[in-house]
């Protein structure tokens, strides 16, 4: 029977006990508008295993003070048990990593892990903490872990994520499964495969086969429109090919909507706004959950770049002007469709919401400079991509355009 066992304004916590060895814990991931739904209740109710559910209420990265009372609760439950197993996504990864020690875990299972969330290490989400760890040394917001605890991590390997499971190697020892081109988003990857409960089921058992694991997900790849979609993103210069890539999805998967967009987007490139237009407006119809989410900015973003005219799709983009809370980067697209439609003032307004340090204020002020580019203010222009630069020092795009300014002014 489920029992809470924690309840704060910061922090909720509950218990499933069970006749079992091994109990799980898992930590909820980062949502946008917060808080997430309790890691995995669903899939963990399916096993055989105790489990415990930990969620943030704030996307607070489990680093306000309360937190070590949380914990407390959830470690005096745990003593029944022989084997503890962590589980989390992203931030859920980073509460598993910070708690492993003080819950005596025997196996962390992360899921696109962040094992350090100082600004030295990783800036991708410092508006959520930054009241809470100011004056904090990286040493201090490492990870906590005991010798002899196993570790798997699920990641891309050229994902965003890399460096922090290479920090983590340079520990402990690393089992890896891979997941090419999912970037940050694995558990998105591993769902559109059809293997996400499989697999997490797997990696709590007492022996894992790491190998068949990852021959698992490497087959998943030729039903899973997340990485399809992705794979033809990456063909930009490549029309042709995209094209075809997205062909073939649509046939694989008729009924997908991230797929059907993408298309959308495909055919504004080839010049086709109207038949752009009205896909994107014949998924919105079928879907009107997803009416304000990042694949429909995204086609909407593409199709005023390519010169759609904003009038034709001003019922679709009518959601935007809203305050209703949405992803950051659904908000950034929304923001670049204002550029690309010669709004430049209400763009700069849209930038607000996400001008809280960290790479999305970098990819602000790096809108902000193009659209001083195209008001021919190269001096406010080069200042934001100076800002952009000051956020996120490894910003290429900004580089270049910085440079290109510079050689102007010079010239």
């Amino acid at each position: 029977m489920k029992r809470p066992i924690f309840s704060s304004p910061l922090y909720q916590a509950f218990v499933v006990h069970r006749a079992a060895e091994t109990v799980v814990v898992s930590f909820a991931e980062r949502k946008e508008p917060a808080p997430a739904d309790f890691a995995g209740e669903t899939m963990l109710a399916g096993t055989e295993h105790a489990y415990c559910c930990i969620r943030s209420l704030t996307n607070d990265w489990y680093v306000a003070p309360q937190f070590d009372a949380c914990l407390m609760a959830v470690a005096g439950e745990l003593r029944a048990y022989r084997r503890v197993v962590l589980y989390g996504f992203s931030m859920g990864s980073y509460g598993a990593l910070i708690s492993a020690r003080a819950l005596a875990a025997d196996r962390l299972v992360l899921m696109a892990p962040v094992a350090n969330i100082h600004p030295d290490r990783d800036r991708r989400w410092i508006g959520d903490y930054q009241a809470h760890i100011r004056d904090r040394s990286p040493d201090s917001l490492a990870p906590r872990i005991r010798d002899g605890t196993e570790l798997i991590c699920v990641y891309d390997p050229k994902g965003p994520d890399r460096g922090h499971v290479a920090d983590l190697k340079r520990r402990w020892p690393v089992q890896e499964i891979l997941t090419p081109r999912a970037g940050h988003m694995v558990l998105r990857f591993l769902n559109n495969g059809g293997i996400l409960g499989s697999t997490a089921k797997a990696l709590f058992d007492p022996v894992v086969d790491i190998a068949r694991l990852q021959a698992r997900v490497s087959a998943s790849k030729k039903h899973n429109s997340y990485y399809i979609s992705e794979l033809a993103r990456s063909l930009s210069r490549h029309r042709l090919l995209k094209r075809l890539l997205l062909q073939y999805a649509l046939r694989r998967f008729p009924e997908d909507a991230t797929a059907r967009l993408d298309y959308a987007g495909a055919l504004a490139e080839e010049g086709q706004h109207a038949e752009a237009a009205e896909l994107i407006r014949a998924v919105v119809a079928r879907n009107p959950g997803a009416a304000i989410s990042v694949p429909v900015i995204r086609a909407l973003a593409h199709y005023a770049e390519t010169g759609g005219s904003p009038d034709a799709v001003a019922d679709l983009i009518a959601p935007y002007a809203t305050a209703a809370p949405r992803p950051r980067e659904a908000q950034l697209l929304y923001a670049r469709f204002l550029r690309h439609s010669r709004r430049f003032d209400e763009a700069f307004r849209a930038h607000d919401a996400f001008m809280q340090g960290g790479p999305f204020s970098a990819q602000g002020f790096f809108e902000r400079g193009l659209i001083f580019e195209a008001l021919d203010l190269p001096y406010m222009a080069e200042s934001s991509y100076r800002r952009a630069l000051a956020e996120d020092k490894g910003f290429h795009r900004a580089a270049q355009r910085l440079h290109l300014i510079e050689a102007r002014g010079k010239g």
